[in-house]
């Protein structure tokens, strides 16, 4: 029995001892990679394998994976904290969760874990914050092993090692491929020269720290389910700008929106000031509440601040610019190593900072959303969506509420308010309908309703960092109403009806009938097209039985379309229910209004051949906005042609052309002259912003910048009188529109506005001003500042809107140019102007 204890002791001792060992064995970075960090960028796959490699060999570490990206890279994030607290994850998710209104149940009673957390590498090129997330995994864990981690007592981290892996691949591989055994520091060395579009973007080029409220990229989709799914307390995004600038970290600048709280800016400054003491400590300098607001909700800072974190950004010096090692002027040159370290401290002083004041975060975060539903800040109380002729743009806005936890419902009374209404932009009585989306400023996500709906934004001051206008009723383009008054509401119900009718087995419908008003349909006309079935549409309205439609409605002609005579009506009424499209069975070619059939009135759709050019002075993130729409919108192929290969390239393969944004100052005039003659025998040419350029002010086009030598000068900006050196950026923006919106008046009866009322909202970014057309169509126009909805406009800018062109067509030859002043899929989030690129692509010529 002794032998058998002895045995079981040294057994115990063994196994002690191992486990011990195995602890002690987590390696470091430096030691699992095979190099220091700072000597090398690690690829995305090697900082996954390190993350896998510490969570299983790890008590305090927990991988969550949320999603893949676009180029079907894992992303995942890691938890730290003490063993209790990884084991009892799901218990704190809920209770923070619980803590803001959004889950029902009871809080765990005398808790004040807070939940730290840091998101790296959101631009892929902005590269060294996730060498950052590997040594700060390891950091955590090494202090909880060595038991000098008292912030693990109340803190969870959760660390998102790279939000944009696809983006950093891009720009690890170029850097890898480029750079030689010893890093060049001169910028002369390519190894400072990205190519375009540069790592930044994802892989369809979007920006995804401007994504986080919209959502439109994958990578953002699936990481902000997950966050909202945690609701942190404290968020911190880590991003490099240019190498000559020192480090930034919060307090962050003015503009702040009014929808953030003073404890959320109090706390700003609270880590600001301890992150100040470890930077003076190394002799690091920085600055602070310069450049960087808080306005746009999109940011990666903002977003989390609306759902009632405390957001901040840390801006490190690098970028794709900075390689491993990079002179700089009038310091010393920057590595990566020296990168690493200042983040690595920020990291380090939030974790510190939240686990020294949670008890304070924790009970400001359960106020933040216990006020934001008893007494809301802001003018507004309530705001109503309406249908209008277009349910499904309704429904788009419903998905999008549901991806923010924001809620609403229906009216319990049928009753008359007074209210805001967005597209006329007044004050005017309402009713409610039944089919109304009312949303509520008293709940939860109070701040972020009122800053997605409200009609004007607040400008503290007019220096921003971004746009400053994107309410939803404008970039959706749908009927609403804000008002001042409490609507109340009961659940929300499902509206829209795009359900296909059944076959009928007794009567052959002649055709069948779609209304053109929405991305499915756009969807739909797409694959038919693709499978060969002829489609005609509406020049006109008509009437068929009780049913109205409006000009761009489709038809699929059952005479038409005689190769699948059998199988007509399953295949129609399939495809329709594949694209979740209505289809109505037209069973007579005899119209009660308007044009029968057989008319002349209505034409064919034809498939289009399809380019667009991308490449070097194309704005990648225009490109990548068309790139996105024709892939997962239109669903339609197309040809991406390099600006390098533009000359070689026969554009008689195509009839379409689309230009996105950018400088056009490489096309030479033989290059110009080709274009041309392409355009006069039949070409399509759809100009976005900056591409108008080709044609603006030129030899054999109508597009002017000024209607008269008279209206030139008297438009002319002019410089103040007096003006201080120190005034010069005050001074520039006043030349400047900044991501504002303009009421557009439309002519829906030209193919370009197909699907629109008379009524369309442009978001303009840019400051040159089109003439209306004196041969041309002029669809879209504004006619001054009394159409401005919101956001800044620079004063020496706003005598130059008036009769300005924003949409038009100018028919050349048996050709044609298609002007979009601005872009009318910017970032992908402006959802109105989708379906006219669609007309621009399909509708316009036929």
């Amino acid at each position: 029995m002794k032998k058998y204890c002895l045995l079981l002791f040294f057994m115990f001792f063994a196994f002690a001892s191992y486990a011990q060992q195995e602890q002690e064995s987590i390696k470091s970075p430096a030691e699992f990679l095979g190099y220091p960090l700072g000597t090398h960028f690690t690829s995305y796959q090697r900082i996954s394998e390190y993350f896998s490699y510490i969570a299983k060999y790890s008590d305090n570490v927990h991988l969550e994976y949320y999603g893949e990206s676009e180029e079907q890279r894992p992303l995942f994030v890691a938890f730290v904290g003490s063993k209790h607290k990884i084991d009892s994850l799901e218990y704190y998710r809920v209770n923070n969760r619980r803590n803001a209104l959004l889950e029902k149940g009871m809080t765990l009673p005398n808790d004040s874990t807070v939940t730290v957390w840091l998101s790296y590498n959101v631009h892929g090129n902005e590269a060294s914050s996730s060498e950052v997330a590997m040594k700060m995994v390891h950091g955590l864990v090494e202090s909880i092993e060595q038991q000098k981690a008292e912030w693990s007592k109340n803190t969870i981290v959760v660390i998102d090692p790279c939000l944009n892996p696809d983006g950093r691949e891009h720009y690890v591989s170029w850097y890898k491929s480029t750079v030689g055994r010893f890093p060049n520091p001169s910028r002369d060395a390519e190894e400072h020269h990205e190519p375009w579009p540069t790592g930044r973007y994802n892989h369809y080029m979007h920006d995804l720290n401007r994504d986080w409220v919209w959502q439109t990229q994958k990578e953002s989709k699936e990481r902000v389910k997950l966050f909202l799914s945690w609701m942190p307390q404290l968020h911190l995004d880590f991003h490099e700008q240019y190498p000559d600038s020192p480090y930034y970290f919060a307090p962050a600048a003015e503009p702040f929106h009014a929808g953030v709280t003073d404890w959320q800016r109090k706390f700003q400054h609270t880590f600001g000031e301890a992150n100040a003491k470890h930077f003076d400590q190394q002799g690091w300098l920085y600055f602070t509440k310069e450049f960087f607001d808080l306005l746009y909700p999109g940011y990666g800072d903002t977003y989390p601040t609306f759902n009632g974190s405390i957001g901040m950004t840390m801006e490190q010096a690098g970028h794709g610019i900075a390689g491993l090692l990079v002179e700089r002027k009038g310091d010393s040159p920057l590595s990566l190593k020296d990168r690493i370290a200042h983040h690595y401290q920020s990291g380090w002083t939030a974790i510190e900072v939240a686990s020294a004041h949670s008890k304070e975060i924790v009970s400001e975060f359960h106020r933040y959303f216990t006020n934001g539903k008893q007494s809301p800040k802001g003018k507004y109380k309530s705001y109503v969506l309406k249908m209008g002729n277009n349910p499904h743009r309704l429904e788009k806005v419903r998905e999008l509420l549901d991806h923010q936890d924001i809620q609403y419902g229906r009216a319990l009374v049928n009753k008359s308010y007074r209210g805001f209404n967005y597209l006329t932009g007044k004050d005017e009585n309402f009713k409610l309908d039944p089919t109304d989306i009312i949303i509520s400023a008293y709940q939860p996500k109070s701040a972020l309703t009122n800053a997605l709906f409200e009609p004007k934004t607040y400008l503290s001051d007019s220096l921003t960092y971004d746009i400053t206008a994107w309410s939803i009723p404008y970039a959706y383009n749908i009927p609403a109403y804000a008002s001042t008054e409490k609507i109340f509401t009961s659940n929300y119900f499902q509206i829209t009806d795009r359900t296909v009718y059944a076959k009928d087995t007794i009567r052959k419908a002649v055709s069948y009938a779609v209304r053109w008003n929405c991305t499915e349909d756009v969807s739909l006309l797409s694959a038919l097209l693709q499978e060969d079935i002829h489609v005609k549409f509406a020049r006109r309205g008509f009437k068929q039985g009780a049913l109205s439609y409006d000009a761009g409605t489709l038809l699929i002609p059952r005479q038409a379309n005689s190769h699948i005579q059998n199988e007509f009506d399953d295949f129609v009424l399939s495809i329709c229910e594949q694209y979740n499209v209505k289809a109505d069975p037209v069973y007579s070619g005899f119209a009660q209004q308007g044009a029968d059939l057989g008319s002349g009135n209505f034409g064919y759709l034809f498939p289009k051949k399809i380019a667009i050019l991308r490449g070097r002075h194309i704005s990648p993130t225009s490109y990548g906005s068309l790139w996105n729409f024709m892939d997962k919108d239109a669903q339609y192929p197309f040809s991406a042609i390099s600006t390098n290969r533009f000359s070689s390239v026969s554009l008689n393969k195509y009839n379409v052309l689309i230009l996105p944004d950018g400088s056009y100052q490489w096309m030479t005039e033989a290059q110009k002259e080709k274009l041309h003659r392409w355009v006069k025998n039949g070409g399509k040419v759809i100009a976005i912003e900056g591409a108008l350029n080709l044609f603006r002010d030129q030899e054999g086009y109508q597009l002017k910048t000024y209607n008269s030598e008279e209206n030139k000068e008297k438009y002319a900006p002019r410089e103040p009188l007096q003006m201080s050196y120190a005034d010069r950026s005050r001074n520039q923006i006043s030349d400047a529109i900044q991501g504002a919106i303009f009421r557009v008046k439309m002519d829906n009866t030209h193919p370009l506005a197909y699907g629109y009322t008379n009524t369309y909202f442009t978001i303009k970014n840019s400051t040159k001003r089109n003439a209306i057309l004196n041969k041309g169509w002029n669809v879209g126009t504004i006619d001054g500042m009394e159409n401005k909805v919101g956001g800044f406009v620079g004063y020496r800018v706003q005598p130059t809107l008036s009769q300005s062109l924003i949409v038009g067509e100018e028919e050349i030859g048996k050709g044609s140019i298609i002007y979009f002043a601005d872009d009318p899929l910017f970032r992908s989030f402006w959802y109105s102007g989708k379906l006219m690129v669609a007309n621009a692509i399909f509708m316009v010529g036929q």
